[in-house]
């Protein structure tokens, strides 16, 4: 994959460029999902929407293109200075209009998702790039709608195929291919405070290059994200490996800078901190120091 990389990370920052400034969704009550997107996992900070010519180009891409994980670019300080960021878009696979106008709902529920994750070393002489963390995906997402809309009770379930590789070579190369499944469990109240709860189960269909991951790693993780009403927003994403004492915990904290600017700065800021094994896929075997960053949050 490291051959790909290069023209995939120049492709997705493009794109990313006129993504993330979609308008946000129709309001609904907070347990429901927008239609056809995981929008319980992630929140977009956007900009004013652009006119003419450009806003008719815009909107094709929104069409095919929007914010999937979130979208960070953040800096700590533990022995050296580093920088860790990540970009992630997903992609509808088939449009429900044109030649699938009046087929099963299922048909817009297919999506392709890109995301990187990469740690940059920045008090190291030639400033390398400590590891990156290349996942596209293949997957479905459906809103079960099990609920009634005035429940302030969402359910959906993402379920697919996940590639992970950090596209070196030799002894330092890493990859596996998964499937997964996730429910997703949105519990709203009043104010517009909610609750996601959104367990990964996943299954190793290949990791012969590092075959004792699930010992790091275990077989899926546990995200809990409380969105407060007035702008705060606190998630935890852990693991549990399947080795005595091994596995990985991050928190993430993030706030609106418009709150905070005046309407001056759109995005967030964001305060990340990891402790546990395996920041990187390079070094999943490896305990890691515990890290606080601080940055610049896009998608949360």
């Amino acid at each position: 994959m490291s051959n790909l990389s290069r023209p995939v990370l120049l492709l997705a920052c493009a794109a990313l460029a006129g993504a993330v400034d979609a308008p946000p969704p129709e309001a609904s009550p907070p347990a429901q999902p927008a239609p056809g997107a995981p929008a319980p996992l992630s929140e977009v900070a956007t900009t004013p929407k652009p006119q003419g010519d450009a806003k008719s180009q815009d909107d094709r891409l929104r069409s095919a293109i929007s914010a999937y994980e979130p979208v960070y670019f953040l800096f700590g300080d533990r022995g050296g200075v580093d920088a860790k960021f990540q970009f992630s878009l997903k992609a509808q696979l088939f449009s429900p209009a044109g030649l699938f106008a009046g087929g099963p709902r299922a048909v817009g529920a297919f999506f392709f998702a890109y995301s990187q994750t990469s740690l940059w070393d920045l008090h190291g002489e030639s400033k390398p790039f400590r590891d990156s963390s290349y996942r596209p995906e293949l997957f479905y997402y459906d809103d079960l709608g099990l609920f009634g809309r005035d429940s302030g009770v969402g359910l959906a379930v993402q379920s697919g195929f996940a590639h992970e590789s950090n596209g070196k070579s030799g002894s330092q190369s890493r990859s596996i291919n998964t499937l997964f499944a996730t429910p997703i469990l949105t519990l709203g109240v009043d104010g517009g405070t909610q609750l996601t709860i959104a367990p990964r189960l996943v299954y190793y269909i290949e990791k012969e290059e590092n075959a004792d991951i699930p010992d790091y790693r275990g077989y899926g993780d546990l995200l809990l994200k409380l969105s407060l009403a007035h702008g705060w927003q606190f998630s935890v994403d852990g693991r549990i490996g399947t080795g005595a004492h091994k596995g990985s915990i991050q928190f993430d904290v993030s706030y609106p800078l418009d709150r905070m600017t005046g309407g001056a700065i759109s995005g967030f800021l964001g305060l990340q901190y990891f402790d546990g094994y395996g920041e990187t896929i390079l070094d999943y075997d490896r305990r890691a120091a515990s890290r606080v960053r601080i940055g610049y949050v896009l998608v949360r």
